[in-house]
């Protein structure tokens, strides 16, 4: 879902690139790099992002991380916000608004 947000969000301004998806769940990297699930509503977020990233131009990969080595956002998926922030302290304070239609990915 946040992949999908980010290209959803960000496109324009990653229109014409190459990007590296560095990911710690093994399942969405292996989704991502084969453009398929077979679950319906993973299926329908990979259509939106595929479609997205055809719009901008964008050609993607996805890469494991181990959580291990993916401290902030492994505490910052955990809600665990004082301990991102003690990690990387340049995070923002206020969270990014996403200009997203949900009723429109699910449908």
């Amino acid at each position: 879902m946040p992949i999908v947000l980010a290209v959803h969000q960000w496109g324009p301004q990653m229109t014409n690139t190459r990007i590296l998806f560095r990911c710690d769940s093994e399942s969405v990297v292996f989704c991502l790099n084969n453009q398929t699930s077979k679950d319906d509503m993973l299926m329908t977020l990979l259509r939106k992002l595929v479609l997205a990233a055809l719009k901008f131009y964008i050609v993607f990969r996805a890469k494991h991380i181990p959580g291990k080595c993916n401290v902030v956002c492994d505490a910052l998926s955990h809600f665990q916000l004082q301990k991102a922030r003690a990690w990387a302290p340049w995070l923002e304070t206020k969270p990014q608004e996403i200009v997203a239609v949900w009723c429109s990915w699910v449908s």
